[in-house]
This record gives structure tokens, sequence and C-alpha cells, in this order.
């Protein structure tokens, strides 16, 4: 069965957050601007290193921007760039120690950003929300890859 309520709340909350965090570290409007598209990619770099075919698919970017974001992470210190030895042409991107801490400062004050939204939940409800929240997470496609194709998506929504 679809729930059409359900899907609108969750892109309606999902705006919310964006336009919380981005109200919070952003200072331009551009698309590789978005503290999403940063936040996406250096929280993948924190547990590896990503080729530039996975920064595009995590972040739902173009090549063209996912350039630009790593161009600004290489300048802020917070990433560098190798080469692959075995094939040249394959760009790789690792966070760096400042990247790291950076990051790490970022992701805090994202959590304070958005605690105060669950304010008017008991404990229980924070649980349930929480687990319900991972299963939606799990079910789109973890990290931000691909999403399932629509009959998949809808079916996975009807259950």
């Amino acid at each position: 069965m679809r729930d059409d309520s359900l899907a609108a709340t969750f892109i309606q909350a999902a705006w919310q957050v964006n336009r919380l965090l981005n109200a919070e570290f952003d200072k331009t409007k551009s698309e590789e601007g978005r503290v999403t598209v940063y936040m996406a990619v250096l929280h993948e770099l924190r547990a590896r290193h990503l080729s530039m075919a996975e920064i595009i698919r995590i972040a739902g970017i173009q090549k063209s921007t996912a350039t630009r974001v790593v161009d600004r992470l290489v300048e802020l210190q917070m990433v560098e760039r190798y080469d692959e030895p075995e094939d040249r042409r394959a760009v790789h991107v690792k966070m760096t120690s400042t990247g790291k801490r950076r990051f790490d400062e970022m992701w805090e004050r994202s959590i304070e950003c958005v605690l105060p939204l669950f304010a008017s939940l008991g404990t229980a409800e924070r649980a349930e929300f929480a687990r319900c929240l991972a299963q939606t997470v799990a079910a789109s496609g973890a990290n931000g890859e691909a999403h399932q194709a629509d009959g998949k998506r809808e079916a996975a929504l009807s259950r």
C-alpha cells in the first residue's frame, strides 16, 4: 500500500534538515558549495579512500561538480589526490589529518544543529524513530549510493 503522506513528510523533513545544515555552514549558493555535498563526501572519506567515480555516485553530482568539490577540499587541506599505481588515469582521494579534525568539528556542529528537532520526542519515540530511519536509509541504498529502481522502491514503502 502506497503512503503518499509518509513520503511527503519524509521529503519535507529532509528538506528542513538540509536547510538547517546549509544555513549553519554555507556561505555560497552553488551546488558544490552545499554543505550536504561536502559532508557526504567527507563522511565516506573518513572511513576509506574514494575514486572520483565513487564521489560522483555518493554525492549524486556531476563529474565537473565533483572536480570542483575535490579542488576546494584540496585547497582547504582536507583531502589529497593521488594516482592509482596500476591505472594512472584513475584519481583517488584520501582525507588528511586536517580534514579528519575539521570533519569531526562539522559533524559535531551538525548534530547540535539537528538535535533540537527531537526535543518533543520521548526516549521510546526517539529510539523508534532512529530504528525506522536507519531502516529507511538501508532500503535507499546506504551511504547515498544509487537508489533502487522505482518499482523496488515503491514495494519497499508499501511493506
